[in-house]
């Protein structure tokens, strides 16, 4: 979709809902004409007034201009998104980047922790086009998995089956997400994998597909000041992740693969390993 340019100017929403995904993790719902409209994989900036601006995936994005991000109390700046009320404001610009391709119709989602917030909405739409989902839900425990009700109402209704991992063994598997990937994989036949979460994660998920020969795309996070290809903190390799991604595709990462999973920038933009 072509966006007008005002989608990159700082609009001030009201939030209308307050949702618990999880103990560390709430959903903001606010309806705006852009986000509204957005795709799965895409995000916005969020600027919480007195504070900072920050990269949020989209987890909801209803085509009727009501969408949603999902925090995690993690830091000053989100602790301060994550008490938010119902009524109070935020600002909100885009959406920004790319988002996923959404082909196949046999796919494989692999999200950990917040990386299933753009996943969730992606599983909605393959549902909605009757595609086979296998989806991994991964986090440190039961009570920090975000999305649980949302992921067993759609494997009600649709053709979707869902894995749980935990670290603790609280729900599902024992260990890490791609702890399972070789049984899913040797198992099932997928024309694309569809990832999210740690990128340390997101590169053996890159590996494993890459080595079934299944096509894979990957949704990276980065430091981010401007979200429209100026700072260049988000650089990965010759890509800028506010530009050029965040979705990735298994040649463009391929190309950045000595940094992918391994070296980041800080904020003084100087690389970093992970």
């Amino acid at each position: 979709m072509a966006y007008p340019t005002k989608f990159d100017n700082l609009r001030t929403i009201k939030i209308l809902e307050v949702q618990k995904e999880s103990n560390i993790t709430r959903t903001l719902r606010f309806k705006d004409q852009y986000c509204g409209f957005a795709t799965p994989g895409q995000f916005a900036m969020v600027w919480i007034p007195g504070n900072h601006e920050a990269p949020m995936s989209l987890s909801e994005m209803n085509g009727n201009g009501s969408a949603s991000i999902t925090v995690k109390d993690v830091g000053p700046g989100s602790h301060l998104l994550y008490r938010k009320k119902p009524g109070e404001v935020i600002g909100i610009r885009g959406p920004y980047g790319n988002g996923f391709s959404q082909k196949g119709s046999s796919v494989l989602l692999v999200g950990g922790g917040t990386g299933l917030a753009p996943l969730m909405p992606l599983a909605e739409n393959f549902c909605k086009k009757n595609v086979e989902i296998n989806l991994v839900m991964a986090a440190s425990s039961e009570k920090t998995l975000p999305f649980l009700s949302r992921a067993n109402n759609l494997s009600k209704d649709y053709n979707l089956k869902t894995y749980f991992v935990t670290q603790d063994g609280s729900l599902g598997h024992k260990g890490i997400a791609t702890d399972i990937l070789p049984r899913i994989l040797s198992s099932n036949s997928f024309d694309a994998v569809y990832t999210c979460g740690p990128e340390l994660m997101m590169r053996k998920v890159f590996e494993a597909a890459d080595s079934c020969g299944i096509f894979v795309e990957a949704c990276i996070e980065r430091f981010m000041k401007c979200a429209v290809g100026i700072c260049g903190a988000c650089s990965i390799g010759k890509y800028l992740v506010c530009k050029d991604g965040p979705v990735f595709n298994l040649d463009n990462l391929k190309e950045v693969i000595d940094e992918f999973g391994i070296k980041r920038r800080n904020h003084l933009g100087r690389l970093t390993s992970f």
